[in-house]
């Protein structure tokens, strides 16, 4: 009678917790992540990294089942990401990811965010400002640039690896000019 329900194999305290989760991104929110082509997760007023991945995580499994998804913007201002959001994030499967403020991820999260980048068969783009990503502490390089960058190196090598086009990577100055569009300028 309960397998009905759509949920077959779903325990009650699982759907509990991701209740619990979602309650963490409001309403407005959550129907922007369901139908907007271009949602935005605003930066998060939690109090730990593990809070602010748990987010991020639920913010990907809302936006995944979007039709209309293409694009995909994060301020990760003032927290550090683990390993389940960098997961999410580099899977998630999307035309471009946008991160306009800031981008800092914990090392291991680092590996996995490039391992889910080198296998993204749907990502052309990835736009980044400030991030740590080259970064030998854990702090953001305020003045990041793609030019010279391991982190560029790296993925467009697994991306290689794998036989998937490279993908645009473009720096702080993509903002700064106003491009935050797929299109390439002339």
């Amino acid at each position: 009678r309960t397998m009905k329900r759509g949920v077959a194999s779903s325990p009650s305290s699982s759907s509990k917790a991701r209740r619990r989760r979602a309650d963490t991104l409001d309403a407005p929110l959550v129907e922007a992540l369901r139908a907007s082509p271009r949602p935005f997760l605003p930066a998060s007023e939690a109090a730990s990294s593990d809070t602010a991945s748990e987010r991020v995580v639920e913010a990907v499994r809302v936006a995944s089942s979007n039709p209309a998804l293409e694009c995909f913007g994060v301020d990760g201002t003032g927290v550090l990401l683990g390993v389940a959001a960098a997961q999410a994030l580099g899977a998630l499967r999307v035309r471009a990811l946008v991160f306009p403020l800031e981008l800092s991820l914990s090392a291991p999260a680092q590996e996995a965010f490039i391992r889910q980048l080198g296998r993204n068969r749907c990502l052309r783009s990835i736009t980044l400002s400030s991030t740590n990503l080259d970064a030998a502490a854990d702090g953001p390089d305020e003045r990041w640039s793609p030019r010279g960058s391991a982190f560029v190196e790296q993925l467009q090598a697994l991306r290689r690896e794998t036989g998937l086009p490279e993908l645009e990577v473009l720096g702080d100055e993509a903002f700064a000019e106003g491009v935050d569009n797929e299109e390439g300028g002339e």
